[in-house]
Formats: C-alpha cells, sequence, structure tokens
C-alpha cells in the first residue's frame, strides 16, 4: 500500500492464517528488495517491523516473545504513516470499523513512552 512519494498513509486489514510462519502487511511495496512490512509469527511469538531498501534489512522495531498470532483468528491490522512516522495497531477480531480509542498500539512513536519503532522516512528511506 502507498506510492514511494505518498507521505500520508492510513489503511486497515484483516488477516488470519492456518500456519504457523510470518504473516503481515506491507507499505511502501515496491519489489521484494524495497519495502516496509510488519509482521507477526505464531511458531516462534514475535511481532517486527522492519524495511528493506536496495536488499538491505533494517529492523525498525521488534518485539520477541510478544503474543504473536493464533491460527485461525481473524486479526485486524491498522498501519499509520503520518509525516514520516509509522503507529502499528493490532487487535483480534475482523473490526474495521472500531472507533481509534479502542485500537492497540504494538508500535509506534510515543515519545513519553520511551520507545519507537521508526526512524524519520524521508525520500532516502522510503522503498
Amino acid at each position: 500500500v502507498g506510492e514511494m512519494e505518498w507521505t500520508d498513509v492510513f489503511f486497515v486489514a484483516s488477516l488470519i492464517s492456518f500456519d504457523d510462519d510470518w504473516v503481515g502487511v506491507s507499505v511502501y511495496y515496491h519489489d521484494e528488495d524495497n519495502y516496509i512490512r510488519f509482521e507477526m509469527n505464531n511458531l516462534f511469538p514475535a511481532r517486527r517491523l522492519k524495511r528493506r531498501i536496495k536488499g538491505v534489512m533494517e529492523m525498525l522495531w521488534s518485539e520477541p516473545n510478544s503474543p504473536g498470532y493464533e491460527m485461525g483468528e481473524f486479526y485486524t491490522i491498522r498501519v499509520r504513516v503520518l509525516q514520516g512516522l509509522i503507529t502499528v495497531y493490532v487487535d483480534a477480531g475482523h473490526d474495521a470499523v472500531a472507533a481509534e480509542a479502542s485500537w492497540t498500539r504494538v508500535c509506534g512513536t510515543t515519545p513519553s513512552l520511551g520507545f519507537t519503532c521508526t526512524a524519520a522516512l524521508d525520500a532516502t528511506q522510503t522503498p
């Protein structure tokens, strides 16, 4: 989702997996060597946000030993890129119209909490 020159992007996806591998969504996808992707794993419970530019992968954020996901369960993934900052929300179920106050942030720029899952995405850092 998102053209390379877009600075602000918001999308919602419902995911379900019947396998225990990685599952996720991509933003600014150009090809297999240029994208930003949020993904979750069931076999090795983890969630992560990674960026690949010209084939070089950089981990922007990861949460090993996170809940990952449950096979056969729907998840609503929301990704917001606003002024170059990414925030990812993950909620069980597939309620794409839930009120924003109910969304569960898994990573994002939150200076008051002292963590971030992204760097500024300028023209040289966006695939």
